[in-house]
């Protein structure tokens, strides 16, 4: 039977201090049902809490979660089986906590007049090693000065824990997930796109906190977070079966997120170049042939061709492969100026519009 979270505690510090020095003695006390109930009360009732309360309880959930992937992996490589299963349900509830975290603070959740960019910074603490966690950042070691020790900034935050996720994305998976739909729900999170409170199988995630980062066009503006999304991404699809979730969250992404037509193709280039994967990008290409877009232009039509044209640039051959499909809206008159944007030249001024667009994108194409 699934519990909801108890209320917040009147003294949530208080509380949040002795569960923190639970995971810091040992990574698997998350497991103890009290403590993993305190981590889930203060994360549904957020909005009550002040900045160090959150601060605190990210160190020590980032710092539980590494010190798992590491005993996991240890474990793993000592080809000890069961040992090794014994870490399946603690790396779950870590990975459950931290995408709720990240829902929190990524939509600004913190409490009223409690800024969600500028906090005290947290107590730097020990790392651990074989199961134990510390109380300071397990999820790498910055440097840092006098002066940015006074605040503690979320989007500073952000590249560590996407550093974390593919940290364990690098879980050799499926030795501890032996059965495909208990990995597909440890990687995907596919049931609801709002934090939840109950704890079950089908609401565990990896790649969860990473699809909700992506969602801000602030966030993608900075280099090391689009990097670390694109990791994080790029390996859950190539070695843990990714392929169709993330194929349903790009081209959501493509529908809804006009700041990401860019970056989604910049991932799939990478995904190609660097992973030597390029089945996403096909079967993408492919839905995206399916498509009927109105006359009118619209911001799904805009996103889509922006999408489209960056593709084309950067990985031609794979566009091409996929012209075929795609030729449905070069021949299109209605839908043909909204995929693919072109400014007439001298060479195209007397085609047809159908003519010249697709000597623009031939052009694109074969410029390689």
């Amino acid at each position: 039977m699934v519990r909801s979270a108890p209320f917040v505690p009147l003294h949530p510090f208080d509380d949040l201090a002795g569960v923190v020095e639970a995971v810091a003695e040992s990574s698997e006390n998350i497991a103890n049902p009290a403590t993993f109930d305190t981590y889930r009360s203060l994360l549904k009732h957020h909005s009550h809490l002040k900045g160090p309360v959150m601060n605190k309880m990210l160190d020590s959930i980032s710092s539980g979660l590494a010190a798992q992937v590491d005993a996991a992996t240890h474990d793993i490589e000592s080809e000890d089986q069961q040992t090794a299963m014994s870490h399946r349900l603690p790396l779950e509830m870590y990975c459950f906590l931290l995408q709720w975290f990240v829902s929190i603070a990524n939509d600004g959740k913190l409490a009223e007049g409690e800024d969600p960019i500028s906090v005290p910074p947290p107590t730097k603490g020990r790392r651990g090693r074989g199961g134990k966690a510390g109380t300071g950042k397990a999820t790498g070691g910055r440097g840092q000065n006098k002066k940015a020790a006074e605040h503690w900034a979320w989007a500073d935050q952000i590249p560590a824990i996407l550093a974390l996720v593919s940290r364990t994305l690098r879980l050799k998976t499926k030795r501890l997930w032996t059965s495909t739909s208990d990995l597909d729900t440890f990687i995907t999170y596919a049931l609801s796109v709002h934090p939840v409170v109950h704890f079950s199988p089908a609401r565990r995630c990896v790649t969860r906190p990473v699809y909700h980062v992506m969602e801000s066009e602030q966030h993608m503006k900075s280099e090391p977070i689009r990097m670390g999304v694109y990791k994080a991404l790029c390996l859950a699809v190539k070695h843990h079966g990714h392929v169709i979730a993330a194929q349903t969250r790009i081209i959501q992404a493509l529908q809804y997120y006009e700041h990401l037509a860019e970056p989604m193709a910049e991932l799939l280039n990478l995904l190609a170049k660097e992973f030597d994967h390029v089945q996403l990008t096909d079967e993408i290409l492919r839905e995206i042939a399916k498509m009927a877009f109105k006359a009118q232009e619209n911001k799904e039509s805009r996103v889509i061709s922006k999408f489209l044209v960056k593709l084309a640039e950067t990985i031609p051959r794979t566009v091409l492969r996929q012209m075929a499909v795609l030729q449905v809206h070069l021949d299109s008159e209605v839908n043909l100026p909204l995929i693919f944007p072109f400014q007439p030249t001298k060479a195209t001024s007397s085609l047809t519009p159908c003519e010249s667009q697709s000597s623009i994108l031939s052009d694109t194409l074969f410029a390689i």
